[in-house]
């Protein structure tokens, strides 16, 4: 049996593919955008974990506003430990999120965390390295194009 597919039937094909297409574009636009923002938060409590250390702070308080949300995500994904935290529910609805100083990271967290800066350490070696071999080609075409006068 064989199937014969009129242009109209074509169009509609790849209508629909590319409806998809940018739902998919726009859907890992949007997840990437997350991820960064849970990658701050993460980084954001490694900091306040060695304040904690080296000061007498006492707590910190996250709500809705400053990243109570994020936190909540990145326990429940593993990448916090819950015990690090104190949650306060008003008619069983999260309010307030306090930290204490404890340490907050499972091993998921911690691997995350140090994938995501030894990527950035590896981008800027790249970036360097393009600058440089940029500024050789600069310099080389300089002195060529000055020694052929």
């Amino acid at each position: 049996m064989c199937f014969v597919l009129d242009i109209e039937h074509i169009e509609k094909i790849q209508l629909i593919f590319a409806m998809n297409l940018i739902d998919y574009k726009r859907t890992i636009h949007a997840l990437k955008k997350r991820r960064k923002l849970l990658l701050n938060k993460l980084e954001e409590l490694n900091e306040l974990y060695h304040k904690f250390t080296s000061s007498s702070v006492h707590f910190e308080e996250f709500t809705v506003e400053n990243g109570m949300l994020e936190i909540l995500e990145l326990i429940d994904i593993g990448y916090l430990r819950y015990d690090a935290f104190d949650i306060r529910t008003q008619f069983g609805e999260y309010r307030v999120l306090y930290y204490y100083g404890d340490f907050p990271f499972t091993d998921k967290g911690i691997q995350f965390l140090l994938s995501k800066n030894k990527m950035k350490k590896i981008k800027l070696f790249a970036t360097g390295c393009a600058l440089l071999i940029m500024l050789a080609f600069w310099i080389f075409f300089n002195l060529r194009f000055h020694t052929l006068r």
